[in-house]
């Protein structure tokens, strides 16, 4: 006879902004970190966040309250059909030039499958990070191009161009009170009249379908309600590019995050650190890539417990295509690094004896689980340098895995 599901309890008290902790058993807990805030801190306790997009029940407007803003969404045919507001009040909002008129659609949740044995820890926590997350789409927005919105602590609009013949500029049109500065890395950065950054808009990615990324220009104009960015994906790219091709804006209000990530690449001098994937990959065609994991808010735990075990998942979004996979390694860097400045000349060097080794089958999507329990317990000792994930030498094929900027 199997042994019963144990039905894990939360433990409020050991809440953080990205953490959660349940009770798995008499003495036994597991603690989690999600990349997006999973509470947002009121009175004097930390509350669940909920940022799914629900219609207001006045005026039907698709709405998400999220740990870090308020984001609406109206039909696309709007001068500005999407906003977003701080707690402080200050506001963004804007829309798309020449934007077919489409009402937004809230796509299903999935709700987690819960294990026959031991524990359903996990399971409720990928609910709460679920919960933590808003989604919703504008199909066919342009001919060929379906729009997708997704809000956590930050709002990313993603234009998906279906083929080379539906690629097109698009051009934003903000409106706002704040004041626009343009720094020389490609961010924009929104100040108050206090000269405070309330938001920041990112540069823009384009990536094709097999993970290749293009240029993309950007033009700036001043208006008399704010100003309009336009994007133009390189010609040169897109007619070669492998379809689908997706355009990425991002806006955010602050850089922090539970989990910091990004990927340096071979003889690349730019930082990645605003990338939706990581890579891991060793061949001609995409160079020698090598991610970079840490995580930053680590889940309290007891002076008087230990730890036992730790685990880091990963999902791809890439699956390796060589048909004996992607041997993935988890290795110890020996040196602090951050994303934002980090890349594959000033990397720290790494441990010659790897963690642990997840071998990733070709043409496979599943969740990859690495150990890493022996550097957990170096970074609750204070030494946090995080992992690095690295291909083994045999492997010549490619993976990459969902970014705790995705």
């Amino acid at each position: 006879m199997k042994p019963a599901l144990f039905h894990a309890t939360e433990q409020p008290a050991l809440r953080g902004e990205y953490t959660k902790t349940y009770s798995v058993g008499p003495g036994q807990y597991k603690a989690f970190t999600s990349p997006v805030p999973l509470h947002v801190y009121l009175g004097d306790e930390w509350l669940p966040c909920d940022a799914r997009f629900l219609p207001d029940p006045e005026s039907g407007i698709l709405t998400s309250h999220g740990s870090r803003f308020t984001t609406a969404c109206r039909p696309s045919g709007l001068q500005a059909f999407l906003s977003v507001a701080d707690g402080k009040g200050r506001t963004l909002s804007w829309g798309i030039a020449d934007a077919k008129e489409q009402k937004p659609v809230v796509p299903e949740t999935p709700k987690p499958e819960e294990p026959e044995t031991g524990d359903n820890a996990e399971a409720l926590f990928l609910e709460a990070l679920l919960m933590a997350q808003g989604d919703v789409s504008y199909p066919e927005i342009f001919p060929g191009v379906d729009m997708y919105c997704h809000t956590d602590s930050r709002f990313e609009d993603s234009f998906v161009f279906s083929s080379a013949e539906s690629v097109r500029p698009v051009t934003f049109r903000i409106e706002t009170k704040l004041t626009p500065e343009w720094n020389p890395d490609g961010r924009i950065f929104l100040r108050d009249s206090s000269g405070e950054s309330a938001f920041t808009i990112l540069p823009p990615s384009l990536i094709d379908a097999d993970g290749m990324n293009g240029p993309v220009s950007v033009e700036f104009e001043t208006t008399d309600t704010g100003f309009s960015l336009s994007y133009s994906p390189d010609p040169d790219f897109t007619a070669s590019a492998v379809y689908p091709v997706t355009l990425d804006p991002v806006v955010q209000t602050s850089e922090s995050s539970g989990i910091a990530d990004t990927y340096v690449k071979e003889g690349q001098t730019t930082n990645n650190s605003s990338s939706d994937r990581l890579w891991v990959t060793n061949n001609t065609n995409y160079g020698n890539r090598v991610s970079y994991v840490k995580v930053t808010s680590l889940p309290s735990i007891g002076s008087d417990h230990f730890i036992t075990g730790a685990t880091m998942r990963f999902k791809p979004v890439m699956a390796p295509t060589a048909a004996d996979g992607m041997f993935l390694l988890a290795k110890e860097p020996l040196g602090d690094w951050q994303p934002s400045t980090i890349t594959y000349a000033n990397q720290p060097s790494l441990a010659s004896v790897y963690q642990d080794g997840w071998l990733i089958p070709q043409g496979s999507y599943a969740w990859t689980s690495l150990d890493v329990t022996a550097l957990a317990k170096k970074w609750y000792a204070g030494q946090n340098y995080g992992v690095a994930l690295v291909p083994h030498h045999s492997s010549t094929t490619i993976v990459s895995l969902s970014s705790a900027d995705a």
